[in-house]
């Protein structure tokens, strides 16, 4: 897991979450949705094993009622 940055804006920029992997599940209930990925990632014993990370997201509306999403 990376470490965010203290200085990071907050919610984070849609920019910095997004990714061009596809989940391999995904899960909603109700305003809150959880992506999981996962990577490949060669050891140093030369096995490749599968790593599994989870992306959680919720909506809310701001005051003027446009749809939001924070990570």
């Amino acid at each position: 897991m990376a470490n965010p940055s203290p200085t990071a804006p907050r919610p984070a920029d849609k920019q910095d979450v997004t990714s061009p992997a596809k989940p391999v599940a995904a899960f909603q209930y109700g305003r809150v949705s959880a992506a999981i990925f996962a990577d490949d990632v060669k050891m140093p014993s030369g096995t490749t094993v599968s790593l599994h990370n989870v992306s959680l997201r919720r909506s809310y509306r701001t005051a003027q009622g446009e749809w939001e999403n924070t990570h």
